[in-house]
Formats: structure tokens, C-alpha cells, sequence
């Protein structure tokens, strides 16, 4: 290699060229003076090219191999510097190996346990290893890797499309029972307003069955009252047409059994009544004298007697008149309490039985309340359990993607090129002086070349 990026350099040409031009030249030579001498030009030649070859083949070794002598100082901090900044790249890129290993490890349960404990026995030297200086195995290892990887976080997914869809059916069965709760409690709050409306109609219809009882009572007693007089007027008004229609009139009529006992009463009857005092005294010997022995004097007496008793009836009926009046207003009014309070007989009974429902019901939805809050508490631990599970799995899954970018990054890994160093100063002036001596040698081997292209034509 090194033989021919020289003569590439020299541009002169190689010594298979100067053998194959000899081997013409001799098929070709009449005389064997003239072939002696091209042949012993042509070795002459290959001597001379072969002694160049051996010469910058040990000067280019001894430039390589051996370490200059010359400022050992600062040789020795750029091989320093150098070796530090190739250890850090060289820990940065197994910390990246390490983590892809340890992922696989964790997350290859898709694939059987000695296929995953294989890969990550064999995954560090893989990636370790340069793409374009790996193995066919090696580069079958880092695909299988990758193959582990990318099966992995496919399992990922589908684990959390699950997970998703568990979260999703627990937070929709959640809403729903927390609507369940939102409901009940609504029902609750209304049977509570039906329970407080309740009772205010018991106290209601308790105060006004009570203040009905009580204007019925002072109705009855007012009309009892004020009935007393009106009744007392008409028992004396009764009392006057019977004596006028019956006792009267059988003796007037000369039909009474006892007429003196009769007289006796009308006259009692006409003293408490008032009657004038000359008008008794007359009547009192009228009344007892039977109908054959009265006289005109008597007639006249027994028709005053008459006239004043109905004279006192017809009075007595005014006065009537006057008192029905209240008395027709304290029965309008007894009877219209009566039907109140006839109408709201029963209705306080009625309302503590609805007052009663209303309890009963406010109790069934206080227990429906705790039921479904009991619900929506055993449910919570599923929901964050499941919210924790999907969470998890995300946090899991973009780790898992992560390493994927990295294991990217390590399964395309090439050598990066390094930059040339600068030689000493001293190294460049020695350096160009054996460039200057081969491009010499190197003129010379062309014109010796060519003196022999020449006689070779000749």
C-alpha cells in the first residue's frame, strides 16, 4: 500500500511498467549489445525505485512510530486532553447502552426470558461497536434489540389504550352515580320543602279548626242570648193566644166546664199583664156569670176584656218582628261557622297523615342520599387507582420512546471523524524537506524513465 501511494505521489512509473517496457523491448531488440544494455538500464532503474520504496517506507514508519523528542510538554497535554474528551464520549455513550438494556430487560416480557437475558448479554458489545465496523451478528443482535424494543412499547400502548378504556368506563360510571347523588339529594331537598309545607298546613288547619270551634261556640252562646228575649216574647205571646183562643172563648162562647176556674185564670193572667184596674174589677164578675145571666154592661166588659188581650198579642207581634231580626242574624251566622267548620272537620287529621307521608318520605330519600354517596366512595379508589395505573403507563410508555430514540441514535453510531493534528513547527521543516528529496529523486526516476522509454523506441 504504501509502495504504491508512493509511486502515485512520484508519479513515476512502477516497476512492473519498467518490466513489461524491458520485455518488449527485448522481443523487439535485433542486436543483443543494444538488449544488454537496456536490460542492465532497466535493473539499474528497479534498483534505484526499490532503494526509494525501502528509504520512505522507513522514514514514514520511524515519523509515526517513534514519539518526537522535541517539546514532550506539550505532546504530552494534547495526548492528555485527547484521551479525556474520549473517555467522556465513551462513558456518555454507555450510560446510553446501559439504559437501553435496562429497558429491555424490564419491559421484554413479550418475548421469552432467555431471548431477553440473551439480548442483554449480547446488546452492549453490539452497540459498543461502530456500525460500520459491526459484525453480521452484531448487526443482528442490535435489529433483534430493536425488534424487542419496538414490541415493547407496541404491548405499551396497547396497555394503555386498555387502561384508557378501564379509566374511562370508571370515571363514566362515576358521573353517573355522582348524577345519582345530584339527583337524590334534589328529591331530598323537595321532601324536606314538602315536609316543612306539611307541617305548616297541620299548624294551619290546627289554628283554624281551633278558631272555627271557637267563633261556632261564641256564635251558639250569642245566639243562645240574644234568643232568650225573642223566645221569652213569643212563649208570652203563646201564652196570650191560648188564653184568648181557648179559655177566653169558652167562656165568652158559655162552653167552659168550670167557668169559675177559667175566670180565675184569665184574671191572673190579665193582673201580671197589667191590665186597668176598673177593667178586672168588672171582668171578674163578667167572666164567672154564665151566658143567660150576663147583661149589656157585662157584653161591653167581656169585649174590652177581648180586645185588650188581643191588643197585647198584636204587640206582642211587633215586638217579635223586631227581635227576629237578630235572631235571623245570629242563626246566618251560627250556620255559616257551622259549614266552616264542618268544611275543615277532618282536615288536620288529614294533614298529620300528609305531614306523616312526608316524614316517611323525606327519611327514604335521606337513605337514598347515603346510598348513592356510598357508591360514589367505593368507586373512588377504582378511579384513582385506575387514573394512577394510566398515568403510569403513559410515564412508562415516553420513557420506552425515549430509549427507542436513543437506541436510534446507538444502532446508526459512526466513527466521527477526528481532526488532524498540527505537527511542530520543527516536525513541518523536516517533513518538507523529505517532500522536497522525494520530488528530486522523484524527477530524477522520471528522466531515467524516460531515457529508457527513448532507447526502447529505438
Amino acid at each position: 500500500f504504501e509502495s504504491s501511494h508512493n509511486h502515485r505521489a512520484s508519479k513515476s512509473p512502477p516497476p512492473f511498467l519498467l518490466f513489461l517496457l524491458v520485455l518488449l523491448h527485448s522481443l523487439h531488440s535485433p542486436p543483443q549489445k543494444n538488449r544488454s544494455k537496456a536490460t542492465n538500464l532497466a535493473k539499474q532503474q528497479q534498483q534505484q525505485q526499490q532503494h526509494k520504496q525501502i528509504t520512505t517506507i522507513t522514514t514514514t514508519t520511524s515519523t509515526s512510530t517513534m514519539p518526537s523528542m522535541k517539546r514532550p510538554a506539550a505532546a504530552s497535554a494534547s495526548a492528555s486532553a485527547g484521551s479525556s474528551a474520549k473517555k467522556q464520549k465513551t462513558s456518555a455513550i454507555k450510560k446510553k447502552i446501559d439504559a437501553v438494556v435496562k429497558a429491555i430487560l424490564k419491559g421484554g416480557s413479550v418475548y421469552p426470558e432467555d431471548v431477553v437475558a440473551m439480548l442483554g448479554t449480547a446488546l452492549p458489545n453490539a452497540l459498543s461497536v461502530f456500525q460500520a465496523e459491526r459484525h453480521y451478528s452484531q448487526e443482528e443482535v442490535v435489529k433483534m434489540g430493536k425488534k424487542v424494543l419496538e414490541a415493547t412499547i407496541a404491548a405499551k400502548e396497547a396497555s394503555i389504550s386498555e387502561a384508557r378504556t378501564t379509566l374511562e368506563e370508571v370515571q363514566a360510571a362515576l358521573s353517573s352515580k355522582e348524577a345519582a347523588h345530584e339527583a337524590a339529594k334534589q328529591v331530598l331537598s323537595e321532601k324536606a320543602a314538602l315536609e316543612t309545607t306539611a307541617k305548616e298546613e297541620v299548624q294551619v288547619a290546627a289554628t283554624t279548626a281551633a278558631g272555627l270551634k271557637e267563633a261556632y261556640d261564641d256564635a251558639l252562646a250569642e245566639q243562645k242570648n240574644g234568643d232568650q228575649t225573642y223566645n221569652e216574647v213569643e212563649l208570652e205571646k203563646s201564652i196570650l193566644e191560648a188564653a184568648h183562643q181557648k179559655d177566653f172563648a169558652a167562656v165568652r162562647d158559655g162552653t167552659s166546664e168550670d167557668s169559675t176556674t177559667t175566670a180565675k185564670a184569665l184574671l191572673k193572667l190579665a193582673t201580671q199583664k197589667h191590665f186597668e184596674s176598673q177593667l178586672l174589677e168588672s171582668a171578674e164578675k163578667a167572666l164567672v156569670k154564665s151566658l143567660a145571666d150576663r147583661g149589656a154592661f157585662d157584653k161591653v166588659v167581656l169585649d174590652q176584656f177581648e180586645n185588650e188581650l188581643i191588643s197585647r198579642i198584636k204587640a206582642i207581634d211587633e215586638r217579635l218582628k223586631e227581635l227576629s231580626v237578630g235572631k235571623n242574624t245570629r242563626q246566618s251566622k251560627v250556620d255559616a261557622v257551622k259549614v266552616e267548620y264542618d268544611n275543615i272537620s277532618g282536615v288536620p287529621e288529614a294533614k298529620q297523615a300528609a305531614l306523616s307521608a312526608a316524614l316517611e318520605a323525606k327519611k327514604e330519600a335521606t337513605e337514598a342520599v347515603k346510598a348513592a354517596k356510598s357508591e360514589i366512595e367505593e368507586l373512588r379508589p377504582a378511579c384513582k387507582a385506575a387514573t394512577t395505573a394510566n398515568n403510569s403507563l403513559a410515564v412508562e410508555l415516553a420513557s420506552l420512546q425515549e430509549t427507542l430514540t436513543t437506541f436510534c441514535e446507538l444502532e446508526t453510531l459512526a466513527p466521527a471523524p477526528e481532526p488532524p493534528a498540527d505537527p511542530p513547527a520543527e516536525d513541518q521543516a523536516e517533513a518538507a524537506e523529505a517532500a522536497e528529496g522525494e520530488g528530486e529523486a522523484a524527477a530524477e526516476e522520471a528522466a531515467v524513465a524516460a531515457e529508457a522509454e527513448a532507447e526502447a523506441e529505438a
